[in-house]
């Protein structure tokens, strides 16, 4: 089955940490969740539980992966085990997720995985240390051109060095990317780069278009939606439907709360 909808939380199975004063917890954050996944462990048994009517996957030495998430299986043999699968019940060692095929008639064998997937968006440009690069929607650049860049480094200003630090990033719409530094600039802004002063709690709920990122930040340790990606237009052909919600300031010492939102609508830019 297609999950074209995946909900990821700081509560999963390897789920990177938002981090506290470290400069590229949020870049590795976003790359695990939107590219390559987390939370890899390796499968002790792999069967089908007939009462429930789910395959049940074991794992002895305990495992986080929650309820009503998107896991993926590789390396099982019969075939019919692999994939991504909803998880539908969690014990402390066991995994409970739905087969499209129902009973693969078999326990499975072979070396066999389990993780957490990515969202399926792609790095086109990245540097060495992996703190600044491109991401995109993998849907075709022609009808999806804006990319987001992410520039969670040390830079000047990232945070304000003294008292109630704050630590932001830097995020941007771009399009006609040529690489990691050649680009037309949409919009630059910023946001929370660490979870400073919470509990580093997250939560991520994405597509292939679109996603919202709700990290827990500062001394009040709630969550605030952060989003990107594109938007489902009422103008044919429109190729500029694309948001960016972003902090309310780039100046990490500023200590106020508020949301804007930033958009691309056509050849306007436009702070809204």
């Amino acid at each position: 089955m297609d999950f074209p909808v995946k909900w990821y939380s700081s509560a999963m199975q390897g789920a990177p940490s938002l981090g506290d004063t470290t400069e590229g917890a949020l870049a590795t954050l976003l790359k695990a969740v939107l590219v390559t996944g987390f939370g890899n462990l390796t499968v002790n048994s792999l069967t089908w539980d007939a009462t429930l009517g789910w395959a049940v996957a074991t794992i002895d030495g305990g495992h986080s992966y929650l309820n009503d998430s998107v896991i993926a299986i590789s390396g099982a043999s019969p075939s019919g085990y692999n994939g991504e699968h909803r998880v539908m019940k969690v014990s402390a060692t066991k995994v409970w997720f739905a087969l499209d095929g129902g009973d693969p008639g078999i326990a499975a064998s072979g070396t066999i995985t389990i993780k957490i997937p990515g969202l399926g968006w792609v790095i086109t440009h990245e540097n060495a240390n992996g703190q600044v690069f491109i991401v995109r929607s993998p849907e075709l650049v022609d009808a999806y051109p804006v990319s987001l860049r992410i520039d969670n480094t040390a830079f000047s200003g990232w945070s304000s060095g003294s008292g109630n630090t704050g630590y932001l990033a830097k995020v941007a719409m771009v399009e006609d990317v040529v690489d990691l530094d050649t680009y037309t600039l949409i919009l630059e802004h910023r946001w929370p780069a660490t979870g400073r002063y919470s509990d580093k709690r997250w939560d991520l709920v994405g597509d292939n278009l679109l996603f919202y990122f709700a990290p827990a930040y500062a001394t009040g340790n709630v969550q605030a939606i952060y989003s990107f990606g594109y938007i489902n237009s009422v103008r044919p052909g429109d190729r500029y439907h694309c948001i960016l919600n972003t902090y309310h300031s780039s100046v990490a010492s500023d200590v106020n709360r508020a949301w804007q939102i930033s958009a691309r609508e056509g050849a306007n830019k436009s702070l809204i």
